[in-house]
C-alpha cells in the first residue's frame, strides 16, 4: 500500500502580494525491506515541482558506487517515506509576470518514517512565472543550504512550461 497525500494554501497579503504553502507526505506501507522495493515505485524529490535547489528526482540519500579509474559516483536511490514543504512568497509585477522567492524542505527516508526529521535538506531561491494564453512559463533558481556529497553543485535552475491543455 503505497499513500501519499498533498495540500496547497494560499492567503492573499495584499492584491499583488501572496503567500503559497504546499505540504506533501507519504510512505509505503510494505514488510519489504527497502532494497525489495522497486525503484519505480520509491517517492523521489528533487526538481522543478519539488525540492528546487536539486536536479530532478536527486535528493539524497544517494548511493555511492566506484569507476574502473577509482572515482566515486553517486546515484539517486529514492525513499519508502516523503515530507516536502514548499513556502512561496509571490509578488505580481505586471499583469502577466509574477515574482516569487521560495524555501524548499524535503526528505526521502528508507526505512521508516521517523527517519524523515533526521536529514531535512533545505533550499531557498527566486523564479518568476509569465503567464500566456496557452499555460505558464516558469523560471526557478534555487540554492542548497547545505551540501550532501563532494563536489556537488550548489545551486540548480529549472525551465519549464505549465500548459493549460
Amino acid at each position: 500500500l503505497r499513500i501519499c497525500v498533498k495540500q496547497r494554501f494560499s492567503k492573499n497579503l495584499h492584491p499583488l502580494l501572496g503567500v503559497l504553502f504546499t505540504i506533501r507526505c507519504g510512505h509505503i506501507f510494505s514488510d519489504n525491506v527497502f532494497s525489495n522495493i522497486h525503484p519505480n515505485d520509491r517517492f523521489y524529490l528533487g526538481g522543478a515541482d519539488t525540492i528546487r535547489g536539486y536536479s530532478k528526482d536527486t535528493l539524497p540519500p544517494l548511493g555511492s558506487y566506484t569507476t574502473a579509474d577509482g572515482k566515486t559516483g553517486y546515484t539517486v536511490q529514492g525513499g519508502k517515506s516523503l515530507l516536502q514543504i514548499n513556502v512561496e512568497l509571490r509578488q505580481r509585477i505586471s499583469k502577466n509576470t509574477e515574482l516569487q522567492f521560495f524555501h524548499d524542505l524535503g526528505s526521502l527516508g528508507q526505512n521508516s518514517p521517523q527517519e524523515l526529521l533526521r536529514h531535512i535538506y533545505r533550499t531557498i531561491g527566486a523564479g518568476t512565472r509569465i503567464y500566456t494564453p496557452v499555460g505558464i512559463v516558469k523560471f526557478d533558481i534555487g540554492y542548497k543550504l547545505s551540501s550532501s556529497y563532494p563536489d556537488e553543485h550548489s545551486y540548480n535552475w529549472h525551465l519549464s512550461f505549465d500548459g493549460s491543455f
